[in-house]
């Protein structure tokens, strides 16, 4: 299929007759049935926020925090990126024992996801004061 690369309706209309054909009408292709096992995007993007904040205050939350509260601060944001972050990890796991690389490599034991997203997310953020000297150094 040939396109008028001066008519980007045309291309746009051929695309869409390419994909309107791969939608089912049922039950199927709903996003709560074909999405309700996976990590929830919004509590991803909402820790990934407390993060930034954790790494440079301030810049998440307007306003100034002050010295005496700034381990409040720091422990505040890194506890809300905990509970945002570990359960989404949680959902995302399984995931690994279904991928192709894991059919082909023979490795689908599946591991207890809980203490495995427990131990992914904490490793995450053990990684944070090196990244934080990153960003000094920056």
């Amino acid at each position: 299929m040939t396109h008028d690369k001066e008519d980007p309706a045309q291309f746009l209309y051929d695309t869409v007759s390419r994909l309107h054909p791969l939608y089912a009408d049922g039950k199927e292709d709903v996003p709560e049935n074909v999405l309700s096992e996976y990590p929830d995007a919004a509590k991803v993007v909402e820790a990934t926020s407390m993060l930034i904040d954790l790494l440079l205050p301030g810049r998440m939350t307007p306003g100034t925090i002050k010295m005496d509260e700034f381990t409040v601060f720091l422990l505040r944001r890194l506890t809300a990126a905990w509970r945002l972050l570990r359960p989404q990890v949680e959902r995302a796991i399984p995931f690994r024992w279904y991928g192709q690389a894991a059919q082909m490599s023979g490795e689908v034991e599946q591991q207890d996801s809980h203490a495995e997203a427990t131990r992914v997310v904490q490793r995450f953020m053990e990684s944070f004061p090196k990244i934080r000297e990153f960003v000094i150094d920056d």
